[in-house]
C-alpha cells in the first residue's frame, strides 16, 4: 500500500526490500522501516539492522511504519517534532500518561517513541497502525505469553486488523516529503 501510494508519485523511484535483501542504503534518500511493535519495540532482527546501518541512517530520511494490537495517545506528549499518524481505528480514548494504568502506559504513543528515539534516529513521520496476532506466527516465549495477556485483556485480540485506508492516508501524507528525483527504500 505505501510502495504504491509512493509509486504513483512521478518522478520517485521507489523500492520494496525485504531487510534480509537489502543489499546497501547508500543510493536511498529516504528509507522507510516497518515493523510490528512488541514489549514497546521494533522485531529484533529490524532492531538489529537499523544498529548494523546506524551510520549511513544517520544520513538519510528515515520514516516508521508501525503496526501492533493496542495504542493509546498520551495527552501530556508535549510532541515529537515530527509528524505522527495514529490509525483512526484505534479506538482507546486518549488520555494523560499520568492516568494510565499500566497496560495502557506501556503502549502509549509515548513509550513506543520514546523507544525508537533510543536509536538516536529522528524519522521525519512515524505510522502506528492495527497490526494482526496470528498465534502460530509467534515463538513459545511470546505464544505463552500472549496467551495470558489474551486471558486478562480484551484491549488485544487475535485477527488481522490491518486498516488499508489508513495505511493508504499516511502513505499520501508521506508525498510531503517526497520531490523529484528522490530514492525510497
Amino acid at each position: 500500500m505505501v510502495y504504491n501510494e509512493l509509486k504513483a508519485v512521478d518522478g520517485v523511484q521507489v523500492d520494496l526490500t525485504l531487510f534480509r535483501d537489502v543489499g546497501g542504503l547508500s543510493a536511498y534518500d529516504v528509507v522507510i522501516i516497518g515493523s510490528p511493535m512488541r514489549f514497546k519495540n521494533v522485531n529484533a532482527n529490524i532492531r538489529k539492522f537499523i544498529a548494523q546501518n546506524m551510520e549511513t541512517l544517520r544520513n538519510k530520511e528515515v520514516v516508521y511504519f508501525l503496526t501492533c494490537l493496542y495504542l493509546i495517545r498520551d495527552t501530556e506528549s508535549p510532541g515529537f517534532g515530527f509528524p505522527v499518524f495514529m490509525d483512526p481505528s484505534f479506538d482507546a480514548a486518549p488520555k494523560p500518561i499520568s492516568r494510565m494504568n499500566m497496560m495502557d502506559k506501556t503502549h502509549s504513543d509515548t513509550q513506543y517513541i520514546d523507544t525508537l528515539l533510543k536509536n538516536s534516529l529522528d524519522p521525519v513521520s512515524i505510522g502506528f497502525f492495527k497490526g494482526r496476532l496470528d498465534m502460530k506466527s509467534l515463538g513459545v516465549f511470546s505464544r505463552l505469553f500472549m496467551r495470558g495477556v489474551l486471558l486478562f485483556t480484551k484491549k488485544e485480540q487475535i485477527g488481522d486488523f490491518l486498516n488499508p485506508s489508513a495505511v493508504s492516508d499516511w502513505a499520501r501524507s508521506l508525498k510531503e516529503i517526497v520531490s523529484v528525483g528522490r530514492r525510497f527504500a
